[in-house]
């Protein structure tokens, strides 16, 4: 025959359940949060890319979470849809100028270009950090001179050979060398511009 439960029994069961209810309303939330934190992170992400889209003179939207960003003139049907892939580290994208006689960067993306802003000289490595293309042609390239000993996917690569540090003709007053940031980040006194994509070889990164 079973007897009754002592009250005190009682009470410390009750407690118990109620803890057990509380832990594990706990870990429902903690479970929950990763997700919430990781689409937190995805808006900052768009945001630097919006940031640099307009640095550049590119007009970026968000579409069904996607950015979708054009340059040049929609409003006339002479534009380009624009890949922005701004980093220039290992995994970056590189090329090197192959026009004889050199190339011209130019401050925005045809038909809006203003200005020139430097000359780089064939033979030049190049960080390519935006794409111009009409359809599926690269027509234009957003690129950055980098120095050649930071282009790590040149290293022993054949595809490189003949290609490096040129001579750089500067359209304003600055004459800060060229150099990398302890982030894999070209400086200030590198030049920068858009190139027409037939002056550019684009160099494999098989990290991409």
């Amino acid at each position: 025959m079973k007897r009754p439960l002592h009250p005190l029994c009682v009470s410390i069961a009750a407690l118990l359940a109620a803890a057990c209810a509380c832990a594990s309303a706990s870990a429902g939330t903690a479970t929950a949060a990763p997700p919430s934190m990781h689409a937190a992170a995805q808006p900052s992400e768009v945001a630097r890319l919006k940031a640099f889209a307009k640095a550049i003179g590119v007009s970026c939207e968000t579409t069904a979470g996607r950015l979708a960003c054009i340059g040049g003139k929609p409003e006339v049907g002479d534009y380009y849809d624009v890949e922005l892939h701004p980093g220039c580290g290992d995994d970056g994208s590189f090329g090197a100028v192959i026009a004889a006689g050199g190339a011209e960067l130019r401050d925005r993306i045809a038909p809006v270009d203003r200005r020139t802003t430097a000359r780089v000289a064939t033979g030049q490595l190049l960080c390519i950090q935006a794409t111009g293309r009409a359809g599926k042609h690269a027509s234009y390239y957003y690129v950055r001179q980098v120095p050649a000993h930071s282009v790590a996917v040149c290293a022993g690569n054949a595809a490189c050979d003949g290609y490096g540090d040129r001579p750089v003709r500067h359209s304003g007053k600055s004459r800060v060398s060229c150099a990398m940031t302890p982030h894999g980040q070209p400086t200030i006194g590198c030049v920068a511009g858009w190139i027409r994509g037939e002056d550019v070889k684009r160099i494999a990164n098989p990290k991409q």
